[in-house]
């Protein structure tokens, strides 16, 4: 059965040439000459369903006597170049969040250390000298964790999805920071997802964040259920929660009681192979993050 246009073009990609349509005919009619040009790009099926970036080029044709009979449409795959456009937008956004992090804040954290040192300097009481010594070593820690930042932020993207088992993402990440008091409950063994290799720091950075700014939390869950042709994780703390009033800004980057720079890493690597991190839990009674997987990045074993 021969395909139309519609059948192999995608939705907004059709309703968009279908907008633009009627211009590009007055603008043949109306002094146009023949085997005039225009050029739209839109994305299109292949035959083995796969999506790619087209550029449509529209010719005006016309009989011996100049009448319009048709427009010859022909198209050419340049997928490659608006992936390579893409990654240079994304290399850019990255390059200036990086040059952000690295020259503003690490800079009030040096100037707050200087500061400090120069109390140490005009104080003689050993209580004073030892707040300031405090304070001095939680601005070099600041310093650590916005270079450690940097170094995985710029990674993001380049290495090749891969699988990992939920269950022992998290029961890594518990081992390493093996916080006290707290017991944990994890129901996703079966499930396995498909990830930047940076997904290693999600569960770690969310269990540091229970622990940091979660008050007395004494329990750590993790489940998993299907939602349609999706996997939703959840990880929840019985903790103090998070305000209302934070939820809108929780995941912006420089947001929070320290550096604001770990839940921030969290969506931006899950983002980049299309998973989705929302917090919906209810204040004073904990947090509950949703981890929303795709069809294509998820499966049980």
């Amino acid at each position: 059965m021969q395909q139309t246009l519609k059948d192999i073009t995608h939705p907004d990609s059709y309703a968009e040439i279908a907008r633009q349509l009627p211009t590009l005919i007055e603008q043949f009619l109306h002094g146009s000459k023949a085997g005039m040009a225009q050029r739209l790009v839109a994305r299109q099926r292949r035959k083995d369903g796969t999506w790619i970036d087209v550029e449509v080029v529209a010719t005006l044709l016309q009989d011996d006597k100049g009448e319009f009979t048709e427009i010859l449409g022909v198209t050419r795959d340049i997928t490659d170049r608006v992936k390579a456009r893409q990654d240079l937008q994304e290399a850019n956004r990255k390059l200036n969040l990086l040059s952000s992090v690295s020259s503003h804040d690490m800079m009030n954290q040096l100037v707050a250390i200087s500061g400090y040192v120069r109390l140490i300097e005009l104080r003689h009481s050993e209580r004073d000298i030892m707040e300031s010594a405090k304070r001095i070593k939680l601005a070099i820690s600041n310093i650590k964790e916005q270079i450690d930042f940097t170094r995985g932020f710029q990674t993001i993207g380049r290495a090749a999805p891969q699988w990992f088992q939920i269950s022992k993402l998290f029961e890594d990440a518990f081992a390493v920071l093996q916080p006290k008091g707290v017991k944990t409950e994890d129901r996703v063994s079966d499930y396995e997802i498909k990830a930047d290799p940076l997904v290693t720091k999600v569960f770690y950075n969310l269990i540091e964040d229970s622990m940091r700014h979660g008050g007395k939390v004494s329990e750590i869950r993790l489940t998993a259920h299907e939602r349609s042709d999706q996997l939703v994780i959840v990880y929840e703390d019985n903790g103090c929660g998070i305000a209302i009033e934070d939820k809108q800004e929780l995941f912006h980057k420089g947001f929070g009681k320290n550096t604001g720079l770990g839940l921030f890493f969290i969506k931006e690597i899950l983002d980049s192979t299309g998973i989705i991190i929302a917090e919906n839990g209810e204040p004073g009674k904990g947090v509950r993050f949703e981890i929303t997987v795709p069809a294509s990045a998820w499966r049980s074993r």
